[in-house]
């Protein structure tokens, strides 16, 4: 994941003051939160999500699902902030957790709910 922040950091400093660059970051960030997402949610087919669950770990997986039912749970503000450790099964279970899903979008929902993600989207938008 950080070398993908990084390249996309280098294409922004290289690329020229018009919108065609800008436009493909945010379309590239869209399809991997779109990505992460899906795959919490269990929406992609079954071979494609096998795929990914090989490449993510299954861990990581069920802390994105468990991410998801928080995010469903408490849509408009959230479980609180830090909160996703003591409530998520999988994290309490799993022996060197740290509390987070490893993934912002995943944990501004879970955490902080629809405004959370909002703001997270315009702080990318403002770096941008």
């Amino acid at each position: 994941m950080s070398g993908g922040v990084l390249l996309c950091s280098l294409a922004a400093a290289r690329a020229r003051r018009g919108t065609a660059a800008p436009a493909g970051l945010v379309l590239a960030t869209a399809l991997v939160a779109a990505g992460s997402w899906a795959v919490a949610a269990d929406a992609l087919p079954g071979g494609l999500t096998a795929s990914l669950e090989g490449q993510l770990s299954v861990n990581r997986v069920l802390l994105w699902q468990d991410a998801i039912g928080l995010a469903k749970e408490h849509p408009g503000r959230g479980a609180g902030p830090d909160r996703f450790g003591e409530l998520s099964p999988t994290a309490q279970q799993t022996r060197d957790a740290d509390g987070k899903p490893h993934s912002a979008l995943l944990q501004q929902a879970s955490e902080q709910g629809i405004p959370g993600v909002v703001l997270l989207g315009g702080v990318y938008g403002w770096v941008l």
